[in-house]
C-alpha cells in the first residue's frame, strides 16, 4: 500500500509541470499595447497634499519563456499625461507633470491562459513649475516597483491590470525633495508571434 502511494505521489509531482508544458510559451515573443493609468502623485515639500492625473499609456517589449512555467521580459512604456496641479505659497507656483517614460524589467509565473509577474524599472518624468505664469521645465528620475496580472483573450490578445509604485527626487525643489506616486493602470496587449 505503501509503494503505491509513493508512486502516486511521484506521478501527481512529475505530472503538474508537465501540464502546463504550453503556458510561459504563449506569452514569448514582442507585444505592443496601450493602457489607461491613473497616478496620485505627491512632492515631499508639501506634505499630505496628493493629487490625481490620467494619461494613456503606450508600450512594447519582449517576453523569453526560460521553462514551462517562468518568463522574464524587458518593456518600455511612453505616457503623456495632464498637469497635476499644485498652489505652492499660498497661489505663487502652480506645479505638475506630464510625460513619463519607463524602462522595466518583469518576470513572472505562467498558470493556463493568466500571466502574475512582478518587476522594477527606472523612470523619467517631465517636471513643469511655473512661477508667475512662465513655465520651467526639469526631469525627474525614479525608480519603479509593479505588481500586475495578465490575461490571454486569443492567441493574439491579453489584458492586464498593474500596481506601480514610484519614488523620485524633482530636483527643481531642490536635492532634498522627494516624490511618490500610486499607479493603477489598465491595458490591452497585441501579441506579434
Amino acid at each position: 500500500m505503501t509503494s503505491i502511494r509513493t508512486l502516486a505521489a511521484g506521478l501527481a509531482i512529475t505530472t503538474l509541470p508537465g501540464m502546463a508544458l504550453a503556458d510561459s510559451s504563449q506569452w514569448q515573443g514582442a507585444y505592443l499595447g496601450f493602457q489607461a493609468t491613473q497616478t496620485q502623485f505627491e512632492v515631499s515639500v508639501i506634505p499630505g497634499v496628493t493629487n490625481d492625473a490620467t494619461s494613456i499609456d503606450v508600450y512594447g517589449g519582449y517576453n523569453y519563456a526560460v521553462n514551462p512555467n517562468w518568463v522574464v521580459g524587458a518593456e518600455i512604456v511612453v505616457a503623456t499625461g495632464d498637469s497635476v496641479p499644485y498652489d505652492l505659497s499660498g497661489g505663487g507656483q502652480p506645479y505638475g507633470f506630464a510625460g513619463m517614460s519607463s524602462l522595466n524589467i518583469r518576470g513572472g509565473y505562467a498558470v493556463n491562459n493568466f500571466l502574475i509577474y512582478a518587476g522594477a524599472g527606472i523612470s523619467q518624468s517631465e517636471i513643469i513649475l511655473s512661477p508667475g505664469g512662465t513655465s520651467n521645465y526639469s526631469i525627474e528620475d525614479a525608480y519603479n516597483l509593479f505588481v500586475g496580472g495578465e490575461m490571454m483573450v486569443n492567441e493574439d490578445l491579453s489584458v492586464r491590470m498593474q500596481y506601480t509604485h514610484s519614488e523620485g527626487e524633482p530636483f527643481v525643489f531642490g536635492p532634498s525633495s522627494s516624490s511618490t506616486a500610486q499607479q493603477i493602470s489598465i491595458g490591452a496587449t497585441y501579441h506579434l508571434n
